[in-house]
């Protein structure tokens, strides 16, 4: 297409595309051909008498061809950088041609730089009318704009440096590894006061470490293989966050036994004068086991019962609400934290929801956004909606308006000149005619840009749609999600997406795959214990005290108001492995009131502290959501631990669990005594 640009009157350039076969006319001082074809590239050359390079001579042309003279005329390339807002940033070839009659330019894209010599040239003033004048205003607004993509891209260089060296990632990965340390840890406490107990009874070095492996491995064994269990019943969940989580989390289990395993002999051997662990704990006489006859132990397991089923069906919801999940996250936001923004009346603001329309083409985006004007979706107020489209800037007919402004200024500017005395609102319609000049995309502001302009730079395909909905009320989301599935049926060449319906579709998963997975996870406990429990009674006190320890957590859940939220979630199953670890040592190892039985009790309480005083130490945090982890988990941990430690063991000496295998170290013991 052929652009001329021709003086006019108070010193600024009019802009005007020829017809197909329009010769340029001649007072044009700037021809401006933007992917011309043969035609008009030859209409241009016959006007002004000089050469037009093709578009495969301008690609190749050589360095010292950058800029020549021919025939009179001035010659020069430059390479532009144009998309610059983009993901996909290029260079574009710009040639200048200046003869004494005209500038020509051509060239194949839009760069921004033209946009902006046009917007300042078509105001009064703005440019000489000279070919040479149109020149230097063309280059200057050229390095205008290449300052401002530098600028740009070192502000983005800067912000990849910050990115690059931000704490949050490390401190993200810092949280998983702290959460599979807490668990793995479990296993080097128990081996080495399992072997600080044999050495301070006298044993070998050699022996106790014989003696440590050969006996604590099938409890170590049932214990990572069951903790594994439970966290591999994870990827059931189509919530990635914690499908992804499972397999992580077996893998560290799994890689920090045969770790312990491993190394743990070898450090024992290179430190053989390590202090006895159970020798540091000797002033600590009251950490031991408690010692119940039967007829006690039958109360405590009768008590514990009693308690258990009434706080499992409390959180059952027997006598009211039971244990639920948090449906909005507004309860989690710091409440020192504030924006300044009436939030009621802020545009897109924390209640408003937006949607975005991604369409294959303008037409298939023009019909699903007038489907959305007329729809009537449950619980989704499309009437309140506020549309942000590309119509919103670009109106249809904007073209045959910006016709009429040029007819406006022309008939004005003919009664202004034939006028002697023309009046000052004649000459303001005339100034506001001819200085006005058509919206293009690179004038809108780079937030919008963003917003609307697709990654290849296409416009005219996205569109967002603002609705008065709280993107924190799962529940609310929930019912847009349903809407936007609708909404994907009905036109299926356009995709339809919100981050805040995220939440709708998060949550409602949870819900329907938590009884799922926590049967998963059972199962896998059922068939690790059903295999190497033995006797089969083993297995049987550990999944009792499991139930228990889950019904009182729950129950207590209810009773001091906490939810499960997206934050405390993680909870759950780390509480589940420590409890059922802690269980089966117990089961194995805790008999009557020997060394072997306070070095287990020792044990487990111990490996249990450490996890809880990292989880437990969130309480003090400002933030809702890491403080609900720190009471859950000081919830959770207490319960196990207290069931594991006092009713457990009552619970085995009513069953008789307590009475077969004992130790092989109890003689030495006695003789150490």
């Amino acid at each position: 297409m052929i652009f001329v640009h021709q003086p006019k009157e108070g010193g600024a350039l009019t802009r005007r595309a020829l017809e197909t076969g329009e010769k340029p006319q001649d007072d044009a001082i700037w021809i401006d051909l933007v992917t011309p074809t043969r035609a008009e590239d030859a209409l241009v050359e016959k006007h002004l008498g000089v050469e037009i390079p093709t578009r495969e001579e301008q690609a190749d042309i050589e360095p010292s061809e950058v800029l020549y003279a021919e025939n009179g005329a001035a010659y020069m390339t430059a390479r532009l950088v144009v998309a610059v807002d983009t993901d996909l940033p290029r260079l574009s070839a710009v040639s200048f041609i200046l003869t004494r009659r005209a500038l020509v330019t051509l060239r194949y894209d839009e760069p921004r730089s033209f946009a902006m010599f046009l917007q300042r040239a078509g105001r009064p003033e703005g440019c000489a009318p000279t070919p040479e004048a149109a020149l230097a205003g063309l280059v200057e607004s050229i390095l205008d704009r290449a300052a401002d993509v530098l600028q740009s891209v070192g502000d983005r260089i800067d912000a990849l440096s910050r990115s690059a060296f931000d704490p949050k990632g490390a401190r993200n990965a810092a949280r998983q590894s702290a959460i599979l340390a807490g668990l793995g840890v479990d296993f080097g406490v128990h081996l080495l006061t399992f072997y600080g107990r044999l050495r301070g009874e006298g044993v070998s070095v050699d022996d106790a470490l014989r003696r440590t492996a050969s006996e604590l491995a099938p409890a170590m064994l049932a214990a990572a293989l069951t903790t594994i269990a439970g966290f591999l019943a994870l990827i059931a969940a189509r919530f990635r966050g914690l499908s992804q989580l499972g397999p992580i989390a077996a893998l560290g289990i799994a890689l920090s036994l045969i770790a312990f395993a491993l190394l743990f002999p070898s450090l024992i051997v290179l430190f053989n004068r390590i202090r006895p662990v159970d020798g540091i704990l000797r002033t600590l006489s009251w950490l031991r086991p408690l010692s119940l006859g039967r007829r006690a132990a039958q109360v405590v397991v009768s008590v514990g019962l009693v308690i258990s089923i009434g706080l499992g069906l409390l959180a059952g919801g027997a006598f009211g609400e039971g244990v639920s999940l948090e449906t909005t996250t507004d309860s989690l936001q710091p409440t020192d934290v504030r924006h300044g923004i009436p939030m009621r009346e802020a545009f897109g603001g924390t209640t408003k929801t937006n949607v975005v329309l991604l369409a294959e083409s303008p037409e298939a985006l023009q019909a699903a956004l007038a489907d959305l004007r007329t729809r009537d979706d449950d619980g989704v107020p499309l009437s309140e909606a506020l549309f942000l489209t590309p119509d919103t800037f670009f109106p249809t007919g904007l073209d045959a308006r910006m016709a009429a402004i040029e007819r406006i200024a022309d008939v004005t500017g003919r009664m202004i000149r034939s006028s002697e005395n023309p009046s000052s609102g004649l000459r303001r319609v005339h100034e506001l005619a001819a200085g006005t000049t058509p919206l293009v995309l690179d004038d809108m502001p780079e937030w919008l840009r963003e917003l609307l302009v697709e990654r290849d730079g296409s416009f005219g395909r996205i569109a967002v749609v603002f609705l008065r909905m709280r993107g924190s009320d799962s529940d609310e989301m929930a019912k847009l999600t349903d809407a936007m599935n609708a909404w994907r049926r009905a036109h299926p060449d356009v995709a339809f997406g919100s981050s805040h319906a995220l939440l709708g579709e998060v949550l409602p998963t949870l819900r329907h795959d938590s009884p799922r997975m926590m049967g998963l996870a059972i199962l896998g406990v059922l068939l690790t214990l059903g295999l190497l429990a033995r006797p089969l009674r083993r297995g049987l006190v550990v999944l009792i005290a499991l139930a228990a320890a889950f019904a009182c957590t729950a129950g207590l859940m209810v009773l001091f108001d906490l939810r499960v939220n997206m934050f405390n979630l993680l909870v759950l199953p780390v509480g589940f492995g420590i409890a059922i670890d802690g269980a089966i040592y117990v089961a194995w190892h805790l008999r009557g009131d020997g060394p072997a039985a306070r070095s287990t009790f020792r044990a487990v309480l111990f490996s249990t502290l450490t996890t809880l005083t990292a989880f437990g130490a969130l309480v003090v945090a400002h933030h809702p959501g890491l403080e609900s982890i720190g009471w859950l988990a000081i919830l959770a941990m207490t319960c196990g631990t207290t069931i594991n430690l006092v009713w457990l063991p009552a619970l085995m000496t009513v069953l008789g669990a307590d009475a077969p295998d004992e130790p092989k170290s109890e003689p030495h013991a006695a003789h150490g005594a």
